[in-house]
């Protein structure tokens, strides 16, 4: 098992869990309180379904399509070595190994990811997360603060992920030479990156299966 699946595993659970919530909750609703759902309600309730077909549709591209720039495309041309984010590096050292044994192709391939593939990807979760926090805005009662890292939360992990993207970009672009402190920085990069997506999803998630009932509606 990867790095990556440490955080991705939990973070199925928990879009699993708010589904089957949503569903549930959505089909214990009387006639008269699926009629009294305001037009906002409505439309952030077509936002959130549509925002995840499109981020689901990219996923199956990027990560099962073995063609057309996405991870599965780019994991084939680096003779299936695994990616910076699929098994970290803890040290300068084995990220420059990696990069040596990547060789030239791979190198530009990977260089090229970081801002096609590894943007759209991130950028089509990201649009779905800021819909679910207003998804779960609307139907519980929630702090001010709260709010605040709720909608901060997602942000900061797409910023992560593409300071992670530029570190990768930067490295590969001076290869052969060195930067021992940007690769240093890889590893840590990448576990804030899958902490605060897994924070993302979490968060606005449990607080809508836990406090549902004793919201807005």
């Amino acid at each position: 098992m990867t790095s990556a699946h440490f955080f991705f595993i939990p973070s199925i659970f928990f879009l699993g869990l708010f589904v089957g919530a949503a569903i549930s909750n959505y089909l214990t609703q009387s006639t008269a309180e699926k009629h009294k759902d305001t037009r906002t309600s409505k439309t952030t309730r077509w936002l959130l379904a549509s925002t995840f077909g499109i981020f689901s549709i990219i996923f199956i591209i990027t990560h099962m399509v073995p063609f057309m720039g996405g991870a599965k495309s780019l994991h084939a041309t680096l003779g299936h070595q695994p990616l910076f984010d699929q098994h970290t590096s803890s040290t300068a050292v084995e990220v420059y190994d990696r990069l040596e044994r990547f060789g030239e192709v791979g190198r530009e391939a990977y260089k090229r990811f970081t801002y096609t593939g590894d943007v759209v990807f991130p950028l089509s979760l990201l649009f779905f997360l800021i819909v679910l926090v207003y998804f779960v805005r609307e139907r519980i009662s929630l702090s001010s603060m709260f709010r605040i890292i709720l909608i901060s939360a997602p942000i900061l992990w797409f910023l992560s992920d593409m300071a992670e993207n530029s570190v990768i970009y930067f490295l590969i672009s001076q290869y052969p030479q060195k930067n021992i402190l940007l690769a240093e920085l890889l590893a840590p990069l990448t576990n804030l990156k899958f902490t605060l997506l897994l924070g993302s999803i979490a968060l606005p998630i449990t607080s809508y299966v836990l406090f549902r009932n004793k919201g807005k509606k």
